[in-house]
Formats: structure tokens, sequence, C-alpha cells
């Protein structure tokens, strides 16, 4: 939008109207005051917009603080979920380290496995950490 002003403080404060039998020509006055107008209307217009622009920005930028808040939640509940699966991946190795290649797996190997597996995970559901359980006897 384009905003149009055609005078400054120095053109109005040098205007000079043309003096006629009962004052100054109504003509001339009246097609100053017409620009005086249409310069208010300018400057109101231009007002409205920058309100409605500082408006915007500051609703985007509140916008944006909630995104990163957001972003910021996210990530933390992604490094805990990383430090969880680091530490479920060492418990598991430290489980493993004693199988050989050469020890061959076979169904009542992988069924202590599995009895062993759901013992521990009701043991971690009610709030026991058998490591520490096992280090305790």
């Amino acid at each position: 939008m384009e905003y149009r002003i055609e005078l400054n403080s120095q053109k109005i404060l040098k205007k000079k109207f043309t003096k006629d039998v009962k004052g100054y020509r109504a003509g001339e006055v009246d097609a100053f005051l017409d620009i005086v107008m249409r310069d208010y209307e300018a400057f109101t217009n231009y007002q409205q917009a920058m309100d409605a622009h500082v408006k915007e920005c500051e609703r985007q930028a509140l916008e944006g603080n909630k995104e990163a808040g957001e972003k910021k939640e996210e990530i933390q509940s992604l490094k805990e979920s990383l430090k969880n699966l680091e530490l479920e991946n060492a418990s598991l190795k430290e489980k493993l380290k004693n199988i050989k290649p050469s020890d061959s797996p076979n169904a009542e190997n992988l069924q202590y496995i599995q009895r062993i597996n759901a013992l521990e995970s009701y043991l971690y559901s009610i709030g026991i950490d058998p490591n520490k359980a096992l280090k305790g006897r």
C-alpha cells in the first residue's frame, strides 16, 4: 500500500494565502485543507497498518517461543529415551557376554531367556532394578 504525503512542516509553515475582500480566498484555503486531510488520512492508514504489523510480529514471536519450548521439551524427552536405551543395551550386553559363538542356542535356552526377560520386566514394573537386586545378595 502506498502512503503518499504531499506536505511537510516547512510547506505548512510557509504556506501563504491570497487575501480577498472578506479575508483569504476560500477556494485556496479549501484546496489546502483538502491536501491536509489527505495527508492525515495517509498518516492514519500508515499508523493502522504499522499497528497491525506490530501485532502480527508479536503474535509470531509468541508462537515461535511456544514452538521453541515444545521442541526443547521434545529434545529432553528424546535424550531421556536415549539414556534409557543405552542403559538397557548395556544391561543386555552384560547378560549376553558369557554366551560364546560356539554355544548353540536351543529351544530350552531361548525359553529361559524369555522367562528371565519377563521376570526382569516385572521387577522393573514394581520399581526394583534386577541388576542391583542381584548385587545385594
